[in-house]
């Protein structure tokens, strides 16, 4: 056995000597092909395709970039060295559809989010025996239909058209429960109809059935339940527009009961020329409207033989209609505690422009 302290007899070379040598392309097919390489056969290098300029994860300056936060001087520098740059079509393109992307994607709406028709398609999908936790449909069908998709579209849709507020305590934001009008086991017809649902809170709609129970519900039990709070909106409905359709949304947000006096042909012909549509007709097109509840006649242009009888909490009004035209109306509303809103008239749009250019183009013709 060797003994003592090994001494180096000669200098030995340092890794400084390859310092600028490059290889041949023999010898880096040699050590690629390597008995080092061979034996992770299968394995793709960590490092494959990745460049330091390229790939911020494996650059350490790059990552300091990122974290490091510009100063004001930094930032007015850059701003007044972009000033007067102005971006090619090409790029507003680009740039257009990277957003549009996103957008579909859902990355700009915190998450992915699937359309209606999606969600149904997936539901169907795994609906059934072709669902994992299949048991031989032992699950009973009122669950069913309770966890269904369709259930969960029509609870959204009453949320929306409410605008996710509680129409009997005015309360916003979670804990809402869409309540069926007429009860879902006795109408099965009406289950998804969405003039079949109000929304309340949890608290609202507990009490509701406490005292009203749980059959034999109906629209008269959720009127008297509001405190008969009446919402009293007047209109013609000749052409129905944009204008009409906010004036009504306005009304459904004070959370009531929306009552539509439609203006029969006498009582249009007071002040403006006769409707184009019969007064039966235009009475059943705001009907259908989602944001209203009942729908009665108006006989003269002024609101107040209606309001005398009803006696609504509050009056929609319009800013169109003169105020010696009102006055009378909004003092006999005032004097039972009655409110008036007045909403700003929709100038983009309206009945006779509409009139107008259809009159217009048939000349043209």
């Amino acid at each position: 056995m060797p003994k003592g302290i090994y001494k180096r007899t000669k200098k030995m070379k340092t890794g400084k000597h390859m310092l600028g040598r490059k290889l041949s392309l023999e010898t880096r097919k040699k050590m690629r092909n390597s008995s080092w390489h061979n034996h992770i056969k299968g394995c793709i290098p960590w490092n494959k395709g990745k460049s330091k300029l390229n790939d911020l994860r494996i650059s350490k300056y790059a990552g300091k970039l990122m974290s490091r936060k510009l100063s004001k001087k930094h930032r007015k520098k850059l701003a007044k060295s972009h000033k007067g740059n102005k971006l090619s079509n090409k790029t507003k393109k680009k740039l257009s559809k990277v957003r549009k992307q996103e957008w579909e994607i859902g990355v700009r709406k915190g998450g992915w989010r699937h359309s209606k028709e999606s969600k149904l398609k997936i539901s169907n999908a795994s609906r059934g025996e072709k669902g994992n936790n299949w048991r031989g449909g032992i699950t009973p069908e009122n669950n069913i239909i309770r966890h269904s998709i369709e259930m969960r579209l029509w609870r959204e849709s009453v949320f929306a058209r409410d605008n996710w507020t509680c129409q009997k305590c005015g309360k916003q934001g979670n804990y809402l429960h869409p309540h069926h009008i007429k009860n879902f086991a006795e109408y099965p017809e009406l289950r998804f109809a969405i003039d079949n649902g109000i929304t309340f809170c949890k608290n609202c709609h507990e009490k509701f059935h406490k005292i009203y129970g749980r059959k034999n519900n109906n629209k008269g039990q959720v009127i008297e339940y509001l405190k008969n709070k009446i919402i009293y909106v007047y209109l013609c409905g000749d052409v129905i527009h944009i204008g009409h359709l906010i004036h009504l949304r306005r009304a459904r947000e004070q959370n009531g009961i929306v009552v539509v006096g439609v203006l029969t042909d006498s009582a249009v012909s007071e002040k403006k020329s006769r409707p184009a549509i019969p007064y039966k007709e235009r009475f059943q097109i705001v009907a259908a409207l989602k944001d209203v509840d009942f729908v009665i006649k108006q006989d003269t242009y002024s609101p107040l033989p209606n309001v005398k009888r009803i006696k609504p909490d509050i009056l929609m009004e319009s800013d169109s209609h003169d105020l010696k035209d009102i006055k009378n109306v909004m003092e006999f509303v005032k004097s039972y505690g009655g409110k008036v809103v007045v909403n700003p008239y929709y100038k983009p749009q309206s009945s006779t422009l509409i009139k107008d250019k259809i009159i217009y183009e048939r000349s043209k013709t």
